[in-house]
């Protein structure tokens, strides 16, 4: 008969062994919200969430924002995403940015790797930080 703690030490053991086997097959490519936006998916089925942090300062007063960009993979090559610059500092107003919802494509996975992207701004953000129509 297996004592409790040789039980429990066993189930221990094997939970640990779940988060490996539930890790990506394809390495992360992320497209750093605010920064850049490469031309690679994420994978059919997956999803991503992306987060970020901007400061921007000079003569003016500061701009400060924090970019979410969720991403979900329609197939090898196509993906559906929301983006925002969530929550907006500059100067005294402070609020939410508006939102984008948009899809990319990758065109050619080879060297170059080939992209295309469309997305359109709603205008869902406080005052302050959200611009007229599409």
């Amino acid at each position: 008969m297996t004592s409790p703690l040789v039980a429990a030490a066993s189930l221990l053991c094997l939970a640990n062994t779940l988060p490996a086997a539930a890790q990506p097959r394809e390495a992360m490519n992320p497209d750093r919200p605010g920064f850049s936006t490469g031309a690679a998916t994420v994978g059919a089925g997956t999803f991503q969430v992306e987060l970020g942090g901007n400061a921007f300062w000079g003569d003016g007063p500061g701009f400060y924002t924090l970019p979410v960009t969720l991403r979900f993979g329609l197939g090898t090559a196509t993906e559906l995403r929301l983006e925002s610059d969530t929550l907006a500092i500059q100067g005294g107003a402070h609020g939410v940015s508006d939102l984008f919802a948009g899809i990319k494509w990758t065109l050619h996975r080879g060297q170059p790797l080939l992209g295309v992207m469309a997305r359109v701004r709603l205008p869902t953000g406080s005052s302050a930080f959200r611009q007229d129509g599409l």
